[in-house]
């Protein structure tokens, strides 16, 4: 049997926000490394865009300016986050990573990928094979960039 596309579509409404519940389910338990989801969310956004605006970001999250601004100040008050006037436009403030910020970042991606390595683990070698290969297709399919033209299709 040949998936269709429309089979595939189907499956990933089913499992996805299973995955996405179990990622969320982790952090309901606590903040892992003194981390909330929101917080940990905001650090990989700023990994991935630095020099972020606080819009950008809260766009991202699907979250009002003001709540991700708390949240961002929490960040900047640890010392997580550099908040910082823009060289291009001085009304504009950019977000950046600090050193231990990408420090925490990383250990709390670390603790992320062994829970989840952990769900993963009864699979087989060629399941896990499987799998891996099928995120490596699908990762390019949603990215941001391939998203953003998508959606003004």
């Amino acid at each position: 049997m040949h998936a269709s596309t429309n089979m595939i579509a189907q499956e990933m409404l089913n499992v996805v926000p299973s995955i996405m519940r179990t990622i969320r389910n982790k952090w309901k338990k606590g903040a892992i490394h003194g981390i909330s989801n929101a917080q940990f969310r905001i650090l990989m956004f700023i990994q991935r865009h630095p020099g972020a605006a606080l819009q950008e970001v809260a766009r991202h999250l699907g979250l009002t300016s003001p709540t991700t601004s708390t949240t961002v100040d929490e960040l900047v008050k640890t010392q997580l986050v550099l908040r910082e006037p823009s060289t291009e436009d001085r009304r504009k403030i950019t977000l950046t990573l600090t050193g231990q910020g990408q420090k925490v970042l990383d250990e709390v991606y670390e603790h992320s990928r062994q829970h989840l390595a952990g769900y993963l683990a009864p699979l087989s070698p060629e399941e896990a094979e499987t799998v891996y290969k099928a995120l490596q297709l699908l990762g390019p399919l949603f990215s941001s960039q391939r998203k953003g033209s998508m959606e003004n299709a």
